[in-house]
């Protein structure tokens, strides 16, 4: 024993594990008032089916006063007061895809 000084031993992890990856969070705020939830859900099941693990979370955050915005990460990808118009969801798709980058395979999901 050293002095009478106790050493605790702290755990460190270290991980070649290439799912050990950090994921994305899609957010998608829509307007609660006019009724945009339909179209939010229907984007998030989109978003869930393509991506799946690779994201942490998706997250519909009502709001008001018509906004309808996806975010990656924080980062405006769409909004519906820029386009005038609301995403295809194809569209909203590509965008995430390429804030995120390709698939751990690299190929992407049929």
């Amino acid at each position: 024993m050293l002095s009478g000084r106790r050493f605790d031993r702290k755990p460190m992890f270290l991980s070649n594990d290439p799912t050990n990856v950090s994921v994305a969070e899609v957010t998608i705020t829509y307007c609660r008032p006019c009724r945009y939830q339909p179209k939010a859900i229907q984007d998030a099941d989109a978003i869930l089916k393509e991506f799946g693990e690779e994201l942490s979370d998706v997250r519909l955050v009502p709001g008001a006063d018509g906004v309808y915005d996806v975010e990656v990460d924080g980062t405006l990808i769409f909004s519906l007061d820029q386009a005038m118009r609301f995403p295809e969801t194809p569209e909203l798709i590509r965008k995430i895809r390429a804030k995120i980058g390709p698939t751990n395979s690299g190929q992407r999901k049929a």
